[in-house]
């Protein structure tokens, strides 16, 4: 398994973002920090 704590934590962002939208939150994992700043630039 390449990135054993990459892959954790993967693992629990999207958890985390199932529970969220289950509480009607609007979520966005990006896999880089530019990704998740030009998604709320285009808003």
């Amino acid at each position: 398994m390449d990135n054993p704590i990459q892959n954790y934590w993967k693992l629990r962002l999207e958890t985390l973002k199932e529970i969220l939208e289950g509480n009607n939150f609007e979520v966005f994992i990006a896999d880089k920090l530019v990704a998740s700043v030009e998604k709320e630039l285009k808003k």
